[in-house]
């Protein structure tokens, strides 16, 4: 199995585990903002953190720090966007 399906499998696990606990969800939250954000990800499995994003707990807060990290990452990318 290629490995971009063996990550995209895995952010889809993790993203479905997040739903029974909150601290799991902080610290995935991470995991995401540092796979988004480097410059070795491949496309496909950016995409795959971008959509596990909708899978995390819907607390007030997390929901609030999921806007802080997509700002960041709008801002670090925005060079190569544009």
């Amino acid at each position: 199995m290629p490995v971009h399906l063996q990550v995209k499998a895995a952010l889809f696990a993790a993203g479905c585990i997040c739903r029974l606990s909150e601290d799991f969800s902080w610290i995935i939250l991470e995991v995401f903002r540092r796979l988004i954000c480097s410059r070795t990800s491949e496309p496909q499995v950016i995409m795959a953190a971008i959509k596990a994003f909708s899978k995390l707990d819907c607390t007030l807060a997390v929901i609030h720090r999921v806007h802080e990290v997509f700002i960041d990452i709008c801002l670090l990318l925005k060079d190569e966007i544009y």
